[in-house]
């Protein structure tokens, strides 16, 4: 299983425009093979703070997700919304255990 973990900062007049771009993904990610979860949070304390919170089955899995016509229109629109780099690491997993 893969974990990623994409972190982003939007320009303050972004931050909206994130929001939407971000929703956009939810549906069509969710239901692609092989995604187990995908999920986006905005930090409540700075609101031009997103992280995309995603699990993967396998790698061949999240390539797919990256050749989808929703992501590519993600990847396409994103860096307009940035006042900085992204963070984008994946982590592989080999067991999860649920604590409570």
């Amino acid at each position: 299983m893969l974990i990623l973990i994409a972190k982003f900062k939007t320009k303050t007049e972004s931050k909206d425009d994130m929001l939407g771009l971000a929703k956009e993904m939810l549906e069509p990610s969710n239901n692609e093979v092989g995604c187990i979860s995908y999920e986006f949070f905005q930090n409540s304390f700075d609101k031009n703070y997103f992280v995309f919170v995603e699990k993967w089955e396998t790698r061949k899995a999240l390539d797919f997700h990256f050749e989808t016509p929703h992501f590519k229109n993600f990847d396409s629109k994103v860096d307009a919304y940035l006042s900085e780099k992204p963070s984008v690491i994946s982590y592989e997993i080999g067991s999860e255990e649920t604590i409570i």
